[in-house]
């Protein structure tokens, strides 16, 4: 199939990250390839930065939502330049043009120098947001703008959250503050305590501190937090049911436990806590292609200050092995990204 082309040399082989298997140790290589050509509604992205999300690495383990058929690109977002369009309106629409993309479809991901997608998951970037921030500005930002909607449109009067340090959580602390929903955030230890308290949150509990689960009880009563968004599963999320008023909602979002979600039955039947789950995915599903584009404005609006990622580490792709063993440990500190082709020579 012709695809129009861009006018920059776009090289015969190029290099990916290619999963062949998944499991708790991923079998995973660098190959080179094909540059491959986009079809009809696709574009050929050139790549120029791709975080790796805590849902990366469960899509790396086998525990993600979507089922692609492997070997794989994997890479859940990124940025980058479109170099060459497959026939349709928005394919050639986006050709020249600098995009976050979204690697949630069906196809490859991010993780490579040169990668085709489908154009309608590509946003495209003003010229005042950098690569770096372009790059994560679905996963983290839109879950984040997804769960402050949902508690304001609950009118739920204050949140508890756990992974309370997170990228995603300070991005909530920052949208929820002006909307004057108080965040209860739960940590591990008291230097996150500290970093949260030097953000500007007010309301933070230390899960590594004696009979935390009563604490965790009175503030839910205090603040009368009646939803709670949970990254950990595992026995946090029956704490949180526990902990938090009848007719509360626990949102789990997340796994960081790698573990099932534990819930009291009393809880259920007698306090009418709701469990439920969120996936963004889902959440984008109901949303049509000009609102999702409203929605990248909006969000591009804010990756300067409101929804910034705060990276720690850039790294090639020859480097993936040591990206992910960062990416697993200490995300405190900030996201690790992926710079295709930073140490290529054509």
């Amino acid at each position: 199939m012709s695809a129009k082309v861009f006018t920059t040399t776009i090289p015969t082989f190029s290099r990916v990250v290619l999963l062949h298997a998944c499991g708790d140790s991923p079998i995973i290589e660098i190959v080179e390839r094909l540059t491959p050509k986009p079809k009809p509604g696709q574009i050929l992205v050139q790549m120029a930065a791709a975080p790796i999300n805590p849902s990366d690495l469960l899509f790396l383990q086998g525990l993600y939502g979507l089922n692609k058929t492997l070997p794989i690109v994997p890479g859940l977002e990124g940025s980058g330049l479109v170099v060459a369009a497959g026939k349709g309106f928005l394919s050639k629409r986006l050709l020249g043009h600098r995009v976050a993309c979204s690697g949630l479809g069906n196809g490859d991901g991010t993780w490579g120098e040169y990668v085709v997608l489908d154009a309608d998951s590509c946003i495209p970037v003003s010229i005042d947001v950098s690569d770096e921030q372009a790059a994560s500005m679905f996963v983290n930002p839109w879950t984040a703008i997804a769960l402050t909607e949902i508690a304001r449109k609950g009118r739920h009067k204050a949140i508890v959250l756990t992974a309370g340090v997170s990228q995603l959580a300070r991005m909530m602390l920052r949208l929820c503050k002006p909307q004057g929903i108080p965040i209860l955030h739960i940590v591990r230890n008291s230097t996150q305590v500290k970093l949260l308290e030097s953000l500007g949150a007010k309301e933070i509990i230390n899960s590594s501190e004696p009979y935390f689960w009563r604490q965790l009880a009175i503030d839910c009563d205090r603040l009368k937090a009646t939803i709670a968004f949970d990254a950990v599963a595992g026995n946090m999320t029956g704490i949180l049911a526990q902990a938090m008023p009848p007719s509360s909602r626990v949102v789990v979002y997340g796994s960081l436990a790698s573990q099932f979600c534990q819930v009291k039955v009393n809880n259920l039947l007698f306090e009418k806590t709701t469990i439920e789950g969120f996936w963004l995915n889902h959440w984008l599903s109901k949303k049509n292609l000009l609102q999702q584009l409203f929605l990248g404005k909006r969000t591009q609006r804010l990756l300067s200050s409101t929804v910034k990622t705060e990276v720690r580490e850039r790294l090639p792709l020859e480097k993936i092995d040591q990206a992910l063993k960062l990416s697993a440990t200490n995300a405190t500190g900030g996201k690790v990204l992926l710079i295709p082709g930073v140490n290529r020579s054509w």
